[in-house]
């Protein structure tokens, strides 16, 4: 009985957090329907998709194209300033322009330990010390990507890193 319990209990949760994410895919849609403006909406974003992961922080950039550079555009939370996303320094290395490259999710359980996603000289800079780069394209453009952060060592399981890029292809299409 106890181990019958147990598994129940497991698989209580395992639906409690799906349900979770379900609700966050249909409010990123419903986001999109009902945004005022493109600031509101990006905004929405970056907030859903930061509560559907539990992170500290999400931010949205944009990529310019022409000057090859991520552009802050929102961050999940209020009172976090898009200006504290740290963006590298012309012709330096940025988690949108990997993520964008890789047309997947980039991770780093210690963003001081992945130069490849971050340049090492604005790593100890940042709040952050676990990072998910989750890149915003559609079929013909590179739109920019979602940073999600969080302040302490996050291990990335596979099924984060599948809903975070599940709930970050929703995000264009808005």
């Amino acid at each position: 009985p106890m181990a019958l319990a147990l598994q129940n209990a497991q698989l209580f949760e395992a639906e409690a957090r799906r349900a979770h994410h379900l609700e966050a895919l249909n409010e990123i849609s419903r986001a999109a329907v009902g945004a005022l403006d493109f600031a509101a909406l990006l905004q929405t974003m970056a907030a859903r998709l930061g509560d559907l992961l539990a992170a500290d922080v999400c931010y949205l950039t944009l990529w310019d194209e022409t000057r090859r550079l991520p552009l802050p555009a929102a961050a999940s939370r209020p009172g976090v300033e898009i200006s504290a996303l740290v963006l590298p320094p012309d012709g330096t290395v940025s988690v949108t322009e990997v993520a964008l490259r890789a047309r997947q999710a980039v991770v780093a359980d210690d963003i001081r330990q992945a130069p490849q996603l971050l340049d090492p000289s604005l790593a100890d800079s940042l709040l952050a010390r676990s990072v998910i780069g989750l890149p915003l394209i559609t079929v013909s453009r590179r739109l920019g990507a979602a940073i999600v952060e969080f302040h302490q060592t996050h291990h990335f399981t596979s099924l984060e890193i599948e809903r975070g890029e599940q709930a970050a292809r929703q995000i264009p299409l808005a």
